[in-house]
């Protein structure tokens, strides 16, 4: 992973490009885009925070690219998403 063509593929997605300009977006939207990274075979970490009082629930994406270049996006998920209580 790391070519120019590796990253042009990424950040040239269109799915991807419009994922990473929300800051909201749906789970069904979540995993579409690890769908997309492991079948392209690049290395990805998707971090889950659950909701509180004080902060919505978000994901924290990250796509490596190369050792020292990583993508990195904080998203709030939708209204509806909740956790059980």
């Amino acid at each position: 992973m790391g070519t120019i063509n590796d990253i042009s593929k990424i950040l040239s997605n269109e799915l991807i490009q419009s994922i990473f300009s929300k800051d909201k977006i749906k789970l069904a939207e979540i995993n579409t885009v690890m769908n997309l990274l492991v079948s392209w075979n690049i290395p990805f970490d998707i971090k889950y925070n659950e909701s509180s009082t004080s902060r919505a629930a978000s994901i924290l994406i990250r796509v490596k690219l190369s050792p020292t270049t990583v993508i990195e996006h904080l998203i709030s998920l939708e209204a509806g998403v909740t956790r059980f209580r």
